[in-house]
């Protein structure tokens, strides 16, 4: 029997504090380029606040009670978790787990704290979400798990050199979903990817001489940075608007449909004038999609959720509704899924 594959719920998590453009926190970044933010459209921020035990091990647990409750489920009643954090070093600290670790990774901390059997890790940087939908779709349709917990938790802030304009446009979250078997109408219909390492040099993680800043002190002497290469604009302005929507055309082909077919779009958000230039590549209006980097900047795997929250909380997509996830990562990798939803519960922790 072919199993449908229902997305219950979605809840996200994020900072207590924000951080406007202007505020003292960025004060030693270099100027910024001319037209940075009317290019990225990022305006705030928030960062978790790792001196008061907020981290994205704290925050990712407290986004998956958050699905858990949404969808009506316990922990216990878990297959598995599938997570997924960007930044190499976790801080989050547990009963069995130190702070400043690179292994394990945050399932450990997810399963020991909810008491959830089985879980594991992925990596894809801005695509994790879509990746472990991917994985926990596969595994309930080949019958080796009925109900799956998805988790994206991310404290880039981490990665920020506070004197580069990079670290201008990214900013913390959690979010998690509740995966499950129906016989409903919902269903995970189709998806489509793409992995091109031509770029790869444009955007990178490197280890650096520590940078101190108010925000975060350590002992380290060396520290990994996101870097943006000095052509990274204009370069991703060559490939990245352009691949999404092909990406998404051929999702859609494989269920005979086409983008005027689809009630909403939730595009990962690491550009305004990118998620604007892929909106036009699909033909497809304003009212078909939304913008969340302004208010919450770039939150690498946990933009296409919060997205996806956003646009629920607000009413501005149907929780019947037939949608499309979509978007890019630096590697680069693209991908795209196409979902028939069916009544999504939404927690949206919303700070504004």
């Amino acid at each position: 029997m072919n199993k449908k594959v229902s997305l219950d719920s979605i809840a996200c998590v994020l900072p207590k504090k924000t951080y406007k453009n202007k505020d003292t926190i960025f004060r030693d970044v270099e100027k910024l380029p001319f037209h940075w933010e009317a290019f990225w459209g990022v305006k705030k921020r928030g960062f978790f606040d790792i001196k008061s035990d907020e981290n994205e091990t704290t925050a990712a647990i407290s986004a998956c009670k958050k699905a858990l409750d949404a969808a009506g489920v316990s922990a216990k009643e878990m297959d598995l978790v599938i997570c997924s954090a960007s930044f190499p070093v976790l801080f989050g600290e547990t009963k069995n787990l130190s702070s400043f670790r690179g292994l394990p990774r945050l399932s450990s901390a997810i399963k020991e704290s909810l008491d959830i059997p089985r879980g594991f890790d992925t990596q894809a940087d801005c695509l994790s979400f879509l990746t472990n939908l991917e994985i926990a779709k596969n595994f309930i349709k080949s019958g080796l798990a009925n109900k799956i917990l998805v988790c994206s938790s991310e404290c880039f802030s981490m990665a920020l050199d506070m004197k580069a304009p990079v670290s201008t446009l990214f900013g913390d979250g959690a979010a998690a979903a509740v995966i499950s078997a129906t016989e409903s109408n919902g269903d995970f219909l189709a998806s489509n990817y793409l992995s091109d390492a031509s770029f790869y040099k444009l955007a990178v993680g490197k280890f650096k001489q520590k940078v101190e800043t108010d925000h975060f002190i350590s002992n380290a002497k060396v520290w990994p940075y996101f870097v943006l290469s000095d052509s990274g604009v204009d370069d991703m302005k060559t490939f990245i608007p352009f691949i999404v929507p092909k990406i998404v055309k051929g999702a859609l082909s494989k269920i005979d449909k086409k983008p005027k077919d689809m009630d909403y779009f939730i595009f990962h958000q690491p550009a305004k004038t990118i998620v604007k230039a892929w909106a036009a590549g699909l033909g497809i209006s304003k009212s078909k999609y939304c913008l969340t980097m302004g208010q919450h900047g770039v939150l690498v795997s946990v933009s296409i959720p919060l997205t996806l929250c956003y646009a629920l909380h607000s009413k501005k997509l149907d929780p019947y509704g037939k949608i499309v996830l979509a978007g890019a990562a630096t590697g680069w990798n693209f991908g795209a899924q196409v979902w028939q939803l069916n009544g999504t519960k939404v927690m949206y922790d919303d700070k504004d």
